[in-house]
């Protein structure tokens, strides 16, 4: 099976934006597939903030994921996860701000 999807990104340019631009890395992921490699795939995205654009949404190319299903298992058995890769600062920047209420 072949599941096509296209993600979308909103961007909010922050003060210490000199670039014009912010890059991204996502992942799609089958959830029953990881830890495994072929489980996950991940993406690099530039969106730019053309002229004084503070916000912008973005659409990535087309993503194509492609599933083995066995014999005598339905499609809705498997979950597909889209997320953003983060480095480690700001993965404590989210737990903070959870734990904060925010």
């Amino acid at each position: 099976m072949t599941v096509d999807l296209s993600v979308w990104i909103e961007a909010r340019r922050g003060p210490a934006d000199r670039d014009h631009a912010a890059d991204f890395v996502y992942f799609v992921a089958v959830a029953q597939f990881v830890p495994r490699p072929e489980g996950r795939a991940e993406f690099k995205v530039r969106v730019p903030f053309e002229g004084n654009r503070m916000r912008v949404v973005a659409a990535d190319e087309p993503v194509s994921v492609k599933i083995p299903l066995a014999r005598d298992t339905s499609a809705t058995e498997y979950e597909i996860v889209v997320g953003f890769r983060l480095s480690a600062e700001e993965l404590e920047y989210n737990r903070r701000r959870r734990e904060a209420g925010l």
